[in-house]
């Protein structure tokens, strides 16, 4: 998916509307202005707000209707006249009516008044003389209603105007809005595109985590990241201890009880006076906190951190360490005594940067290195040595809840820790909290103990008490409403009857819900609980009565289980128990009622218990390195974010004491407590259920669905057996767990099935593991109950009476029993593996079959499996034919057809392939089910490609790809893969290709195997069919793509780990390596989902520096790898690690880099360049993962040669000399397996200073084992003596290993005489100073000690005509009276860096194939074909179909030396020289090196 870039787009709105910024403030100050210009003023604001406009109106009628009403004489006519109008009116009607005979105009005058009253006029004249209106008052009103109408009409053209404006502007708006919305429209599409693309490789992707998790062989162990990155530096350290966490989320939870200014009395103690002494004579090295649950002593170790932090603070120096741990027995991390030890180990990485420093020194270390799991491996390589007498560091160690860890093994290692301290004066003070019931030899000599009683806490439980009296959290709000009164009386009841913090605590939450004072005070006036235990059981009677009686059994059931469970239940597991049917479980109860247990939790049992905040999985997110580093499961694959699911979240007590006083009942109560056995017996039968219920139905219900519950079921049931005391139950009790026992050990589909299920590989690492003797010992007590019992005991089935007429034989005999029909019916290879495992587990505690086993088979040494495609392909078993056949016929079982294969696959996998043909012909013969047939064909099939009979394995397959109808999917695509096999081996790549093809494509919904993948790719390598195969990867889906890139690069054993880059080739001779980008930049694209894209765009790189000679491409993919960040655990999918990645990474800038800088003439261009390959190990990949010293050497050797040419010679030497230190001391050291690298580093060191002679022989020894011991070296002296030819010099003498570790170090004074020196120095010391020319251009002058110089830059000779063997035995040599056996080491093995394809591989030298070392790349070997062409490339002779590779006008290291015979015994053998032991060889070399300085700086 690519990235969208949202632009505006140009032309959607008019000009200058972008910039409007219009509102009603600007129209109305615009419509004023307006207003102003017509008038000739403004308007004048005179009101601020609407209610002294109110005010203001008010007044004005009050103060007209005083002045018109004043009570005077016009004021009273006015006032009659207006109330008596109508009577005016009405008698001035009938005036005129009675006048109109009389005087006739009358009638027109009284038409006039009549029109002249309904005119108004009238009306009007009497109005102005009722209100008394003047002609000043008229021409006012005048002038007023002139201006009225000229506002009026100038705000009706203001607003007409901005009208106008407004309807332009919405129309412009309307316009930009329809634009905008097609915009969104189209980027909706995009996005919705872009997110199908997406879920569609997220299932891609789980589809691939989830086949890779089934096919690759073997568990690699992911380290998991670190979680913080807090301070200035541990980093490094971090990636080595990738499993430690941040120590502060358990402190975390500790400090949100803390109040301040308390656990500070322990400060005034003399204990603590003289314990927290440094460097005093006789100050003690360990203090010891006792004391009783809940009293404290975890905040007296939080209070006592701080305070030494602060210590640690106040010293200038930064020389004082604080390092704390705290012990919690329900978190896996914290309670072993090794992971204290690495916690402290990364905390004083990050206090000071020397003591980072030399950590990072320590496990860096290749020889010896230090193990985690090993407390006091940890505590002498890690902390003694910072830490010891002589230093000047000192460190505080706390070390909390002794008692929670996991066993007094882990004590005692901790003891052993604090008494080293006291022997050997160490500057550590350990300081260390248990309970009073930790054993008491628990110290060392002279520590001093401080006993924590209430009396010494009371001042602290008074500010407790007032804190939460004062409290507004939820649990203490009810405090808050008592009067003074109730909150004196309070504090003092507590410091009078609490015996411990936690009691208090306890008491005010349980006051605070009782929240009225007449209440609490009753409370306290009765008698009060005296202890905690006394508390405890008032809280339980109390929760015990909001219990429903029909509810009790269930609760109660559910409250054993969470006390003796041996881990916690989760809310999913605790839901779906109530449902367990039984009899007494209640399950019918809690059905018909309805009961939520995380609503009795929350509500009536929130006082003891708690739906925890860490599942199994989020305690590993908290108390290990990161949110990532659990391991990389296929749901966080699914979402980037995973969801919180609540149903997983743990069911725990509030308090560990809880937990304790739960458990601690000694007989059945009437209470909610159960006693130990009673609750063994309770999970026993509740297991027993789970089980059966999985067993017989074949439609499961929601308690055979759950899945973490039946395995707990099979995991712990026989352990909860054997807790259970059947002397304190009753005949009908005992009786119901006899049966289930019988049914589990004899009902196949049961315990067999579950554990086989489960994992592991037999019965004793599985089922009984450390209580297997307890178990026999519980069984033998159980059978002498039911012997005596018998009689009286009700009906049982006849194969539970058999079985316990003598459980004591029969219970593992059963049990083999039900294994090996699990074996028998097995429908894969891989079953049939593992049941026939846990048969053989079983039987090897069978008294009568015992004798039928393999007396020398290692039960420690398992070859892991994969699926039952890949268990047949390469796996070994060591179980002889004769076992096998024994176990098979051991059992009066029916061998049915499916018995007969599943033999075959024991005797297949033992190498008896012959049997297991002869097995399967007789199971084709019985057999009558096709899907049973098709798999004996395609496993014949199979058997005879292995070996090698492949015409037969074809024509098997053929029968069984005949019909395939009804066949499985997943069997048809495994048939076709076989058959591929059998076509390869007889070279028909092109049909085996096209068999690979149909098995991809017959089962679209299934990802192949990568290996398979990588099979359909070889068989068109084989061909060298380049462009069908190029078609063929782009033919293959992305998931596909992804699948074969990822597992080709983390490459099994027997691929070849160039496999990818000869894949490269092919895509360059094909012309389509365009296509190539494209399938690496969409798997990054995948891969960059989880930040694991690094290694791939290290592939990519490489094809765009070699392939596209494209070298700025190349470094801005690699700037942008050495600029990501990493936490210290692999990458997703390809299992890369960082330090490899990042390796890879720097070699290959380097070389590029080196590249542009002898191609370059300008001296201040190779400045630049010289300066950029120095900051490679500053980039922020390197320095975030720990790079081992001798991955570093190959970088050092190239920078090295680039300061040879232009200086200066100071800093060359300095570099030059860490490469030579480390190489040095890998060759010296008492390991062999870094042998082979260090010989080839030393011998590229060397040979740039010019001891060539001596490079040659180190190149030449890189196949083999240097002995260094001293028995080594006392058969080196014994065999050179025998020869009568010692050198005078001898092989006694002492490697000084520390003056050769120190960087441009050389002794200064030597009492023995210094050889002289060789030709070499001289030439070393030319070209430094002269700072011109490389030392190894074509000068004659550069050659030494008789050593030929080869044409093309070669030097070095072929190998001699006495070395003619090639397959890593021995050499043989023509003189020799009898041949020597060479130490050629297993662990060798190189491959050419060229472009051929069929790389060329050495696991020795071959007397027909040299092999040429570059000497300028940081890793490259030549096989004779690619350095003739490369040396044609150098001329400008270059095919169409030749890449880059390697260096141009390189030099190069031919090997063996002339004569090189081999090392045997720590010997060196050369034709025509005398035998000479390794180790002094390399002290001359060691010589040579220091003379060769110190003649360089001489003068």
């Amino acid at each position: 998916m690519g990235t969208v870039t949202i632009t505006a787009v140009a032309g959607l709105g008019k000009p200058g509307i972008d910039n409007e910024a219009r509102d009603i403030t600007d129209l109305w100050a615009e419509a004023l202005r307006e207003y102003k210009g017509i008038v000739g003023f403004s308007l004048k604001p005179t009101f601020v707000s609407a209610d002294s406009m109110i005010a203001n109106g008010v007044d004005a009628m009050n103060n007209f209707h005083h002045f018109r009403h004043d009570e005077k004489k016009i004021d009273k006519l006015r006032s009659l006249f207006m109330a008596n109008i109508d009577f005016v009116e009405k008698g001035a009607g009938q005036l005129i009516a009675a006048a109109t005979p009389a005087f006739p105009p009358a009638a027109a005058i009284g038409t006039a008044l009549t029109l002249v009253l309904s005119k108004g006029r009238f009306k009007k004249w009497v109005v102005n003389l009722v209100y008394g209106e003047d002609a000043d008052l008229a021409s006012s009103r005048k002038a007023m209603d002139t201006s009225l109408g000229r506002l009026q009409s100038a705000t009706e053209f203001a607003i007409l105007g901005n009208t106008e404006e407004l309807q332009k502007m919405n129309s412009e708006l309307r316009e930009n809005q329809e634009a905008h919305l097609r915009l969104a429209e189209n980027q909706s599409i995009m996005l919705q595109a872009m997110l199908a693309q997406q879920n569609s490789i997220q299932d891609d992707m789980k589809r691939l985590l989830s086949l890779l998790e089934q096919q690759k062989k073997g568990d690699k162990v992911k380290s998991k990241p670190s979680r913080s990155q807090n301070k200035v530096t541990a980093n490094r350290v971090r990636s080595f201890l990738a499993e430690v966490p941040g120590p502060d989320a358990e402190v975390r939870s500790i400090r949100e009880s803390f109040v301040p200014d308390t656990s500070t009395w322990i400060f005034d103690d003399p204990a603590w006076t003289s314990w927290e002494k440094l460097d005093e004579s006789g100050s003690p090295s360990l203090l010891m906190i006792r004391g009783p649950p809940g009293i404290g002593k975890s905040h007296l170790a939080v209070s006592s951190f701080d305070r030494l932090r602060q210590l640690a603070t106040a010293d200038e120096e930064r020389q004082v360490c604080v390092a704390h741990f705290h012990c919690k027995e329900s978190i896996d991390f914290l309670k072993f005594c090794s992971n204290g030890l690495l916690s402290t180990v990364l905390q004083i990485s990050e206090q000071n940067t020397e003591v980072r420093q030399r950590l990072e020194g320590e496990l860096a270390k290749e020889v010896d290195p230090v193990d985690q799991h090993d407390s006091w491996d940890i505590w002498s390589k890690l902390i003694v040595p910072i830490f010891d007498k002589e230093s000047k560091y000192r460190l505080y160690m706390v070390m909390d809840g002794l008692d929670e860890l996991d066993s007094d093994d882990e004590r005692i290692e901790l003891l052993r820790c604090a008494q080293d301290i006291e022997k050997n004066e160490l500057g550590v003070k350990m300081l260390c909290t248990a309970r009073s019931t930790i054993r008491p030899d628990f110290r060392v000599q002279g520590s001093v103990e401080i006993c924590v009683t209430k009396e010494k806490i009371v001042p602290d439980m008074r500010r407790i008490v007032w804190n939460r009296l004062q409290s507004r959290a939820h649990e203490y709000r009810g405090l808050a409403k008592f009067s003074k009164h109730v909150k004196q009386r309070i504090a003092s009841r507590m410091e009078e009857v609490a015996d411990s913090l936690l009691y208090a605590e306890h008491m005010l939450r349980y006051l605070s819900r009782i929240a009225r004072d007449s209440s609490v005070i009753k409370e306290l006036e009765d008698d009060m609980p005296k202890d905690i235990v006394d508390l405890f059981t008032t809280m339980l009677s109390q929760s015990q009565r909001r219990t429903p009686i029909v509810l009790f059994s269930v609760m109660k059931r559910f409250l054993a289980w969470v006390s003796f469970c041996f881990r916690p239940l989760t809310l999913d597991e605790a839901n779906v128990l109530v449902n367990v049917e039984g009899e007494g479980t209640g399950s019918h109860v809690a059905r018909s009622e309805g009961i939520d247990i995380e609503e009795e939790i929350q509500t009536t049992y929130s006082r003891f218990l708690q739906i925890g905040d860490t599942t199994k999985e989020v305690d590993e997110e908290i108390f290990s390195p990161t949110t990532m580093m659990k391991d990389f499961s296929i749901d966080e694959v699914s979402n980037a974010k995973p969801q919180v699911n609540d149903d997983q979240l743990e069911i725990k007590f509030c308090e560990r004491s809880m937990r304790e006083f739960f458990s601690g009942a000694l007989k059945e109560e009437e209470s909610l407590r159960t006693p130990r056995s009673a609750a063994h017996r309770t999970i026993f039968m509740d297991c027993y259920r789970v089980i059966k219920e999985r067993a017989a139905t074949e439609r499961p219900s929601k308690v055979a669905k759950s899945q973490s519950l039946y395995e707990y079921a099979i995991q712990h049931c026989m352990h909860h057996w054997t807790w259970i005391d059947l002397k304190q139950h009753t005949t009908e009790e005992n009786f119901e767990v006899v049966q289930s026992f019988a049914f589990l050990m004899t009902d196949r589909k049961a315990l067999a099935t579950g554990l086989e299920a489960l994992g592991g590989d037999n019965l004793i690492g599985d089922l009984m593991d450390v209580y297997y003797e307890k178990w026999r010992k519980q069984l033998k007590r159980w059978s002498e109950w039911y012997n005596e019992s018998a009689l009286t005991l009700p009906a049982m089935s006849s194969t539970t009476i058999e079985f316990w007429s003598d459980a004591i034989v029969n219970a593992p005999l059963s049990l083999a029993r039900c294994h090996v029909e699990n074996w028998f019916t097995a429908s894969d290879a891989a079953s049939a593996r593992k049941s026939y495992r846990f048969a053989r587990g079983a039987v090897k505690i069978c008294t009568g079959l015992v004798h039928l086993l393999d007396k020398d088979y290692d039960d420690d040494v398992i070859d892991e499996a994969g699926d039952d495609m890949d268990v047949d392909d390469g796996a070994q078993e060591n179980h002889s034919k004769e076992e096998i056949l024994g176990i098979f016929n051991a059992f009066d079982i029916k061998k049915t057809s499916n018995a007969h294969f599943a033999v075959a696959v024991l005797l297949n996998l033992r190498g008896n392939r012959e049997d297991a043909i002869k097995e399967l012909e007789t199971a084709i013969e019985m057999c009558h089910d096709p899907v049973e047939q098709f798999r004996n064909y395609d496993f014949l099939a199979f058997i005879n490609v292995e070996l090698n009979q492949n015409e037969d394995a074809i024509r098997y397959s053929n029968l069984s790809l005949d019909k395939i109808d009804g066949i499985p999917a997943t069997s048809v695509c495994r048939a076709y893969v076989t058959r591929a096999k059998a076509l390869s081996n007889l070279e028909n790549n092109k049909e085996a290709a096209e068999s690979y093809r149909r098995a991809r494509l017959y089962n679209p919904d299934q990802v192949p195997s990568g290996r398979v993948l990588v099979e359909e790719i070889i068989a068109y390598l084989e061909d060298e069919d380049f462009a069908s195969l190029m078609d063929t990867l782009q033919e293959w889906k992305p998931v596909e793509r992804l699948t074969w890139m990822t597992w080709a690069y983390d490459w099994d054993e027997w691929l070849d780990p160039q496999f990818l880059t000869i894949v490269y080739v092919a895509a360059f001779r094909s012309g389509k390596v365009d296509l190539l980008v494209e399938v690496l930049e969409e798997a990054i694209q995948s891969l960059d989902t989880y930040n694991s894209g690094a290694p791939l765009r290290n592939n990519l790189a490489f094809v765009h520096w070699r392939l596209r000679a494209n070298k700025e491409a190349a470094r801005a993919i690699l700037n942008a790898v050495l600029h990501s960040s990493s936490e210290g655990y692999p990458y997703k999918l390809t299992e890369q690690s960082p330090s490899d990645t990042v390796c890879r990474a720097v070699n290959m800038m380097t070389d590029i880099l080196y590249d542009s800088f002898q191609r370059s003439t300008r001296p201040q261009e190779k400045a630049t360049i010289l300066e950029e390959v120095k900051l490679l190990r500053q980039m922020p990949l390197f320095q975030a993962v720990q790079i081992f010293p001798s991955d570093q050497v190959a970088h050092l050797i190239v920078l090295a040669r680039m300061l040879q040419k232009i200086g200066p010679a100071i800093e060359y030497e300095a570099v030059i000399e860490e490469a030579f230190a480390c190489s040095y001391k890998g060759l010296v050291d008492a390991i062999s397996t870094n042998d082979s690298v260090a010989a080839n580093h030393l011998a590229r060191v060397v040979h740039l200073a010019g001891l060539q002679r001596h490079a040659e022989i180190l190149n030449s020894a890189q196949f083999y084992i240097f002995d260094n011991s001293e028995e080594g070296s006392q058969e080196a002296d014994t065999a050179t003596e025998a020869d009568d030819e010692v050198d005078e010099n001898g092989s006694e003498a002492e490697v000084d290993e520390d003056a050769a570790s120190e960087n441009g170090t050389i002794p200064g004074s030597d009492p023995s005489p210094q050889p002289e020196p060789q030709s070499a120095t001289a030439g070393m010391s030319s070209n430094i100073t002269s700072f011109e020319d490389d030392v190894y251009a074509t000068d004659d002058t550069n050659s030494n000690n008789g050593a030929e110089k080869g044409s093309n830059g070669v030097t070095g000779n072929l190998v001699g005509t006495k070395t003619v063997t090639t397959d890593a035995a021995a050499h043989s040599v023509a003189e020799a009276e009898e041949a020597i056996t060479y130490d050629l080491n297993p662990l060798v093995s190189y491959t050419c860096k060229g472009q051929c394809l069929d790389r060329v591989t050495w696991n020795s030298w071959k007397s027909d194939e040299p092999m040429y070392q570059c000497l300028f790349c940081t890793e490259s070997r030549l096989c004779q074909e690619c350095y003739d062409i490369r040396m044609k490339c150098n001329v400008g002779h270059r095919s169409n179909n030749v890449h880059d590779f390697c260096c141009s006008n390189g030099q190069y290291m031919k090997g063996p030396v002339k004569g090189w015979q081999g090392i045997s015994d720590g010997i060196i053998y050369i034709d025509g020289e005398k035998p000479k032991p390794f180790k002094q060889f390399a002290e001359e070399v060691l010589q040579q090196w220091n003379t060769a300085w110190t003649e360089f700086w001489r003068g």
